[in-house]
């Protein structure tokens, strides 16, 4: 996925977190064993989490887009590239 604007990451930052939690609904109701289930749970909410730290901080980089007049950090300007962790 790539995102090219602060909107876009927020953008797809949400649906993941919305997807992953989904998933999470889904384990919880599976019959899956006890032990199983709560690995992929744990594994899942902790997934979900880190995204939300990234909706979090993708929200406050657009609400202070003002501060960052002229800088591509503002909604519809591009995101500068970057290598992936």
């Amino acid at each position: 996925m790539d995102a090219y604007t602060l909107d876009d990451a927020l953008r797809w930052q949400t649906r993941i977190a919305e997807a992953l939690s989904a998933i999470i609904e889904a384990v919880a109701g599976s019959n899956w064993p006890e032990q199983k289930k709560r690995d992929v749970l744990f594994r899942m909410m902790h997934e979900r989490a880190r995204h939300n730290r990234y909706i979090a901080n993708l929200e406050v980089a657009l609400q202070s887009e003002g501060d960052c007049s002229g800088h591509a950090m503002r909604p519809g300007h591009l995101l500068p590239k970057h290598s992936p962790p």
